[in-house]
C-alpha cells in the first residue's frame, strides 16, 4: 500500500511504501500532534514508518459473500 503523509517538520516529504489500515489514521494524527496515545485503539502510529524506523505490519482481511439461488 502507498501512504503520503504530509507533516512538515516532522517526517520527509515523500511517499512511503508498507502495510496499514485506516485504523491507522487516529494513532497517526496524536503522534504527529504530540498528544498522548489513546488506549484501546486498533491502529499503530504510521510516523516510524514515514521516518523509516519500522517496517509495516501484516494486514489481514476477511470477506463474506452470501450466497443467492434465485429471487
Amino acid at each position: 500500500m502507498l501512504i503520503a503523509i504530509k507533516a512538515p517538520g516532522r517526517v520527509p516529504a515523500g511517499s512511503i511504501r508498507g502495510s496499514s489500515t485506516l485504523a491507522d489514521v487516529v494513532p497517526t494524527v496524536l503522534e504527529l500532534c504530540e498528544m498522548p496515545e489513546a488506549k484501546g485503539l486498533d491502529g499503530v502510529s504510521l510516523v516510524a514508518l514515514a521516518e523509516g524506523k519500522a517496517q509495516g505490519r501484516p494486514v489481514e482481511a476477511e470477506e463474506f459473500h452470501e450466497r443467492s439461488d434465485g429471487p
